[in-house]
């Protein structure tokens, strides 16, 4: 989760300007808060300082966060791979899942497809809809956990000067096969205990979300705040007794200075 607030954050906070290539380099610190899981009653506060990193050609596009690139685009679709990722999580630190075996690294690849309705230099209107594989890592070895689907409808005001602003709001519906919501979901008759009852997880919906972003510079200054919502009300493993909390906020706060 960290990765893909980080993705949506960073994807367009540089200007929409020219269509030749486009680059920025910087120094700064991200502050994030963020549930451990989704659906977790406790959260994990990062403060750490990052490069900024931005690169935007006709087949690559590459930030702080994330490499895409761009298999085919035309004035109505654009065809990305992405990449994503999400910290580890010890069962020590978290009180629901104590006992249980950790939640390690996890990171997902896969195609991204989307559906510009609308496209002008100041606004963007479009649906995005990414599919990734899954996979968990200790970084001694690798394993595939199943299937993520988000569709997204996004609206964005394209900063058009240095001295600009830029603003997007998407509003995500959250999908998961069966196999990636019993790693994060299910509690085996062997982990189950009078407080944490025995759970099979299902595929299917995964919840709602919205996220919002806002970034402004002053010369060399860059700042953006963030706030995403997370709505677990439906979702298939929303019985869970590892499911602490069906509803929250997290967010954070980026400062870079860009070099000239």
């Amino acid at each position: 989760m960290l990765l893909n607030l980080l993705i949506i954050l960073l994807g367009f906070s540089t200007p929409a300007l020219a269509e030749e290539n486009q680059y920025n380099f910087g120094v700064g610190v991200m502050s994030i808060s963020l549930n451990h899981y989704r659906g977790s009653d406790q959260s994990l506060n990062y403060t750490f300082p990052m490069p900024y990193i931005y690169y935007k050609g006709k087949r690559i596009e590459a930030d702080s966060s994330l490499i895409n690139g761009k298999f085919y685009t035309s004035r109505f679709l654009t065809v990305k791979l992405t990449f994503s990722a999400n910290p580890r999580v010890e069962s020590e630190t978290n009180v629901a899942r104590q006992g249980m075996p950790e939640l390690n690294w996890t990171f997902g690849v896969g195609p991204l497809l989307v559906f510009h309705i609308i496209k002008t230099p100041r606004f963007d209107f479009q649906l995005e809809h990414a599919i990734r594989r899954e996979f968990e890592t200790d970084f001694k070895y690798t394993k595939a956990i199943g299937i993520s689907q988000a569709s997204y409808i996004t609206f964005r005001k394209n900063q058009i000067g240095p001295r600009d602003w830029s603003m997007e709001v998407a509003f995500g519906y959250l999908q998961g096969d069966k196999n990636l919501h019993n790693y994060f979901y299910t509690v085996d008759p062997a982990f189950a205990n009078g407080g944490r009852p025995a759970y099979q997880a299902k595929g299917g919906f995964s919840g709602k979300t919205v996220i919002a972003t806002y970034r402004n510079s002053w010369g060399n200054v860059l700042i953006f705040p963030f706030v995403r919502y997370d709505d677990l009300s439906g979702a298939v493993f929303e019985d869970s007794p590892l499911v602490k909390k069906k509803s929250y906020f997290m967010g954070g706060a980026g400062l870079f200075y860009l070099f000239d």
